[in-house]
């Protein structure tokens, strides 16, 4: 209300310090390391890789090392009763007998069980890095313990987004639709819709939000910054692809090393684990990203905070407002 001097009397019954202690609650915690710019986000992705590879390697792997070794015997059993074939070990059990079928889908159900801890885990020490909060191993865990349910339903959904692309593009082949105009729009599709569910899952850790919030507020926030978004999504799983299938064609052109030749498994697999910690990095950036953008570059980052003459901080967007782990609304 008012007065005739236009003075708010609410504002003036306010108690002493509660516009003071408002300001501090809208900011975000003085220790967040967040990026202004992606030039320099990149350069603290490539640090966080180099310094904390052992960290997320460790909750990446022991998780799902039991699941790993499960499956690796029940890829060397039926070796008893293979041939070599051109080089290459070939099994002659028949893969669709029902015993092996039904190993499969118990090895897939367990798989399934360990993953949100291993990914979960990953991503929320990642992404605490990221935001220069220095978690343990065992507080990673704990963390995807407490967000089981929510990583799962988003792997379900990943898994979900990309098998059900693939079974458009398949039924895109049988239509005679012209395969590569197909292939590369779908993919464009594919990654403009990848890219909120990517970054929807460091956010659902970060913040405590559930799985589909998790993706609105993505949305929201690639709305000033999309561009930077996209590109690190981008190399997320361009890295990835790289260093699996980019890999293993170059090797098998360029080398006499053929499929199945164990050390040809091996330089991939050893690869993949380098890179599988920076492909998730990437993928948890954006949560360490306040920029914007404007109209003429979408990759342009103005200052996102406003300073008085005396340094203090007098505004910040509302996008930059992310908690870090383990702070409270």
């Amino acid at each position: 209300m008012d007065r005739p001097d236009g003075h708010d009397v609410t504002e003036a019954n306010k108690p002493e310090g509660e516009d003071e202690a408002q300001d501090s609650a809208a900011a975000p915690p003085s220790d967040l390391a967040l990026q202004a710019d992606w030039s320099s986000l990149l350069g603290r992705v490539f640090a966080t890789w180099a310094r904390r590879l052992w960290g997320l390697l460790v909750v990446t792997a022991v998780p799902v090392l039991p699941v790993t070794l499960l499956g690796q015997a029940l890829m060397v059993a039926p070796a008893r009763d293979g041939v070599y074939l051109n080089g290459a070990l070939e099994s002659a059990v028949d893969p669709l007998a029902p015993s092996n079928l039904v190993a499969a889908g118990v090895l897939v159900v367990l798989a399934l069980a360990a993953a949100p801890i291993a990914v979960g885990g990953s991503a929320l020490l990642g992404a605490a890095a990221l935001l220069g909060r220095r978690i343990s191993p065992r507080q990673a865990w704990q963390g995807a313990r407490r967000r089981y349910f929510a990583v799962l339903t988003w792997i379900l959904l990943l898994i979900g987004l990309v098998g059900g692309f693939a079974a458009l593009f398949l039924w895109a082949l049988t239509s005679d639709w012209p395969p590569v105009v197909t292939g590369l729009a779908l993919l464009v599709v594919l990654i403009l819709v990848l890219t909120p569910v990517t970054v929807s899952l460091p956010l659902a850790l970060v913040e405590g939000l559930g799985p589909f919030r998790a993706v609105l507020e993505a949305c929201r926030l690639a709305r000033q910054r999309f561009g930077t978004h996209l590109m690190l999504v981008c190399l997320s799983y361009g890295v990835t692809l790289l260093a699996g299938t980019g890999l293993e064609w170059a090797l098998v052109r360029w080398t006499d090393l053929v499929d199945g030749n164990p050390v040809l498994t091996a330089t991939t697999v050893l690869t993949g684990l380098l890179v599988a910690p920076l492909s998730l990095l990437l993928a948890c950036a954006p949560v360490a990203y306040c920029g914007t953008v404007n109209t003429a570059n979408p990759f342009a980052t103005p200052p996102p905070a406003r300073y008085d003459e005396r340094g203090r901080l007098v505004s910040m967007p509302r996008e930059a407002r992310i908690r870090g782990p383990g702070t409270r609304a």
